[in-house]
């Protein structure tokens, strides 16, 4: 059975949050880690998603549990720089300065990720295909 790669995993993550980010927020994977900076004031963060793959008996936990990280990371990240909360939920049912918890689910061949949740989601990133993330055998 083929396994996750971290490295492939971080990318894809950081390509994604990349195309979310307000102006002046960056993501870069390096190493199996997703890279979070902000130009003004320069600081960074990073989530180190590929050892987050490992210590699951159910490997789906383990990609979850990664990409709910890199997530969180990067929505408290990008919140704290700009404060206020991001990304903003202009829903009717959202609260004026209220976050919006990510949310990671595999869907069949597919990992879906966004915030609030998937059937009322704030930001729906575009969805990660599983066979995108296999290493060879």
């Amino acid at each position: 059975m083929s396994r996750v790669s971290g490295l492939r995993l971080a990318e894809l993550l950081a390509d994604r949050l990349q195309a979310a980010f307000p102006v002046h927020f960056s993501a870069e994977a390096i190493d199996g880690r997703v890279r979070i900076a902000a130009q003004s004031p320069p600081s960074d963060a990073e989530s180190h998603v590929a050892s987050l793959l490992d210590g699951h008996e159910d490997p789906n936990e383990g990609l979850m549990t990664a990409c709910l990280n890199a997530l969180g990371l990067a929505q408290d990240f990008v919140s704290e720089t700009l404060t206020e909360p991001w990304p903003p939920d202009r829903t009717d049912a959202g609260l004026r300065g209220s976050y919006t918890a990510p949310y990671a689910s595999v869907d069949g061949d597919v990992v879906r990720i966004g915030f609030r949740d998937r059937e009322r989601a704030v930001l729906e990133l575009p969805g990660i295909r599983l066979a995108d993330l296999l290493e060879p055998d």
